[in-house]
């Protein structure tokens, strides 16, 4: 897999060399040839039974199925933005931990808008409440991308704060660290690495309250979405006319039309695929936080929050009414490499799925399978 600068070896196969020399020596031509080949199934010979066999420590993947919640356990439609309240309630009840990532985090964010019975005392700004939490004693996590361009004087291309975000939390209870992205082959490909690719994970991970009193507590995660400008946003899409109102003042994100300012906008659109895990399945998106936290934050290891099973019920299911349509199946699917992930192996596990399926055959669609990607590579 040819990149920019070096390749990564994809995969590999071995020919012996008896039939090299018993074929190609005797041969009267002056070279050999390889032939390949590849057999394509039909679909419906993906039928229930392939399913059925017993798993092994050969064929199960590194991140496996669960059954989880992706959605909101209120009853009722969903009402934009509330996914902005959820994550806010959900950081006001943590207790233990909050891990967050995000190809930026802006502290001068606030959660809650023009909302007086969720937020009734203000205090929803992203960089306070943090802090307010941290000083509780919960252990607050931040892994966000350290863009090349910025400095302490200059904010750099992209608008990320990364570094006004560090200088933040610097000197207070919350653990936030500025990563770039890196290639450990050589020095040429991790100055380009560093300079061109960004980290884009958008993870927010908590432990919440459980179900019923005298319960244990259950693990939450937030998937997709960035806490920073521009991303408070509605099915409208508003380009102009919030600019001044409590939603979008001092809230303002344009990087595509050349001249626009928070006082006349246009404000760019946004909506980015987002979710709320419970259940196991949150386990893993926990996971991937701390394998990326050991891998690059490895001189703070011992700040990960250790979950103890008599505190924390690490395969809680959450209980979903039936008129919800009951939990979801989720398997958690993810692009990284060991430059910023410290696997973690227990025997012969493989990362994708067997027979390299983007996912598990467990997971057959019966009417419909849906995307939704910023960058689709088929």
């Amino acid at each position: 897999d040819k990149e920019h600068i070096g390749a990564e070896l994809v995969s590999s196969t071995f020919i012996r060399i008896q039939d090299l020399i018993n074929t190609l020596m005797n041969s009267t031509n002056n070279g050999g040839s390889l032939h390949m080949s590849i057999t394509y199934s039909p679909k419906e010979a993906l039928d229930e039974d392939t399913k059925a066999s017993p798993s092994t420590n050969a064929d199960t993947p590194y991140l496996p199925i669960f059954e989880g919640l992706t959605d909101c356990t209120d009853s009722g439609p969903y009402i934009p933005p509330r996914a902005w309240i959820d994550v806010y309630n959900a950081i006001q009840k943590a207790q233990r931990f909050i891990y967050i990532t995000g190809w930026s985090v802006a502290t001068g964010i606030n959660l809650v808008r023009d909302n007086p019975e969720i937020d009734s005392e203000g205090d929803s700004n992203v960089g306070e409440l943090l802090k307010r939490k941290a000083e509780e004693g919960v252990t607050v996590l931040i892994l966000i991308w350290s863009e090349k361009l910025s400095s302490e004087e200059n904010p750099g291309l992209m608008g990320t704060h990364d570094e006004e975000t560090r200088l933040f939390f610097h000197d207070t209870a919350v653990k936030c660290l500025s990563v770039a992205r890196v290639k450990y082959e050589s020095l040429l490909a991790s100055e380009f690495v560093s300079s061109c690719y960004t980290h884009h994970q958008k993870t927010i991970i908590m432990d919440t309250d459980p179900e019923e009193e005298g319960q244990l507590r259950r693990i939450m995660a937030f998937r997709g979405l960035d806490i920073t400008d521009g991303r408070y946003d509605s099915p409208e899409f508003p380009l102009f006319n919030t600019l001044c109102g409590p939603k979008h003042c001092g809230d303002f994100y344009n990087n595509c039309v050349t001249g626009a300012t928070k006082e006349l906008g246009p404000r760019e659109p946004w909506h980015d695929c987002h979710a709320k895990i419970e259940g196991p399945a949150a386990l893993d998106v926990m996971k991937n936080f701390e394998e990326r936290w050991r891998r690059q934050a490895d001189y703070h290891v011992n700040d990960l929050y250790h979950v103890e099973d008599d505190v924390i019920d690490r395969g809680a299911i959450p209980e979903v009414p039936s008129s919800e349509g009951g939990p979801w199946t989720v398997q958690l699917f993810r692009s990284i490499t060991s430059d910023a992930c410290v696997f973690d192996f227990e025997g012969q596990k493989y990362l994708h799925s067997k027979g390299g399926r983007l996912v598990e055959n467990s997971i057959l669609p019966k009417r419909f399978l849906y995307f939704e990607n910023q960058y689709f590579l088929g």
